[in-house]
């Protein structure tokens, strides 16, 4: 996910420094915010449990440039999948709307699923760089993308027709609907 508009923000010399200020707050407050909504999916699971254990349930996040990367390892029991996969695009469209009430940043982005490495220091994987050419050339509007190996693998596993959270644009692209 990133803002749109960063680099002509950054360009004019008089708006740079407020908005690397802005940056830097939302940036230092991201972490903090999803790990207390990990806390919230978490006990909001608890409540219901019935045998469902959700510890693995833990959004992460790594920062880089006017991006951030907020990924979710994938679940092994199908049982988990659909309801991670709600939580998480769930909290993706609480960032996008707290990043537009609280900062007033338009986000843009997109979400995939499939092979990705996280740790301390970085990220890589074909998953972000699928995810990474989806919002630069699609995501135009300040929107997140849904690519289309999450759809794929989401329709085939659910049998489903439609994905939590979601809708169609005006050029047939489905995105997070926050």
């Amino acid at each position: 996910i990133d803002i749109l508009g960063c680099k002509n923000i950054l360009h004019d010399k008089e708006s740079s420094e407020a908005f690397l200020n802005k940056l830097k707050k939302i940036y230092s407050d991201a972490p903090k915010a999803i790990n207390e909504l990990n806390e919230s999916v978490r006990k909001e699971f608890d409540k219901i449990k019935d045998g469902f254990e959700c510890s693995d349930f833990n959004i992460e996040t790594k920062i880089f440039s006017d991006n951030i990367c907020i990924y979710l390892k994938y679940p092994n029991s199908k049982e988990k999948y659909f309801i991670y996969l709600a939580w998480f695009l769930q909290i993706i469209a609480y960032y996008q709307y707290y990043s537009i009430l609280e900062y007033e940043l338009l986000l843009r982005g997109a979400i995939n699923i499939g092979n990705f490495y996280g740790d301390d220091k970085f990220v890589i994987g074909p998953a972000l760089s699928v995810s990474y050419e989806k919002e630069s050339n699609e995501a135009i509007a300040p929107r997140i993308l849904i690519c289309e190996d999450l759809k794929e693998d989401f329709f085939v596993k659910e049998e489903r027709k439609d994905l939590p959270f979601t809708r169609k644009d005006f050029d047939k692209n489905l995105f997070i609907d926050y």
